[in-house]
């Protein structure tokens, strides 16, 4: 018997893993298998075990959701992707079988804290075969692009400008309405002194006139007259669409 080693596409795929996950914990990371393991006896009774020409060919991978390496997803990833390499999964009491069937795991260990890959001890073509392996979840992510100052401040405006436009929309309609259900009075619909540092449009029959300087928005109802606070950069806005004086 020679030094084991892991076989060639575990050796990548663990690999992936650590520059997927960087700093993942590998506190139950295995490969080569304990006395116990040898116990069983060969590679066919447990890929932990060297085969004839002293390759493992499984992978123990360590569950790690603080750095998102979540073995139930990678279990339901490598199950999908069909990658003839596999020859059975092993993740919390359960086994994805090499016929493909998901079944209950009837083993000593449940490997509920680690994912268990096994590839065929038979299979120098499978097991050192070191293409990467095609999982969503290993894929590299592009790191997002540095905005410059300048389209910060772009986004920003653009944020302002919809939230304004929403904002002159539903003013617009409940004046609208405010406006139709009073026109037959010929009263004014209120009549107040705008809070220092506020706006206010005081609106009359086809009237409007606007104090500017408002910060918020908002509408209630008083003995059936609308008050409406508005923001002074709407002012524009109204004005143009309702011909109101200053």
């Amino acid at each position: 018997m020679g030094t084991p080693r892991l076989a060639r596409s575990l050796v990548t795929f663990r690999a992936q893993l650590d520059a997927a996950f960087p700093g993942r914990s590998t506190k139950s990371d295995g490969w080569i298998g304990d006395a116990a393991h040898a116990a069983r006896g060969n590679a066919w009774t447990s890929q932990h075990n060297p085969n004839d020409d002293d390759v493992v060919c499984a992978l123990d991978v360590t569950e790690d959701l603080a750095a998102g390496l979540d073995c139930q997803r990678l279990m339901d990833e490598l199950d999908a992707s069909n990658d003839p390499r596999i020859y059975y999964l092993i993740h919390d009491w359960r086994i994805d079988n090499s016929d493909d069937t998901r079944t209950v795991y009837g083993g000593p260990n449940g490997h509920v804290v680690h994912l268990h890959l096994s590839e065929r001890p038979d299979r120098p073509d499978l097991y050192d075969d070191p293409r990467p392996w095609d999982l969503p979840m290993l894929r590299p992510h592009p790191a997002p692009a540095t905005r410059t100052p300048e389209q910060i401040e772009e986004e920003e405006l653009m944020s302002a400008v919809a939230e304004f436009t929403a904002a002159v929309k539903d003013l617009g309609a409940k004046l609208d309405a405010t406006l139709a259900s009073q026109a037959s009075t010929g009263k004014p619909i209120f009549t107040v002194q705008p809070p220092e540092g506020s706006g206010i449009w005081c609106l009359l029959p086809g009237e409007m006139y606007f104090h500017a300087g408002a910060q918020t928005v908002t509408q209630w109802e008083r003995e059936g007259a609308a008050r409406l606070f508005i923001p002074a950069q709407i002012h524009a806005e109204m004005m143009a669409r309702y011909g109101a004086k200053p």
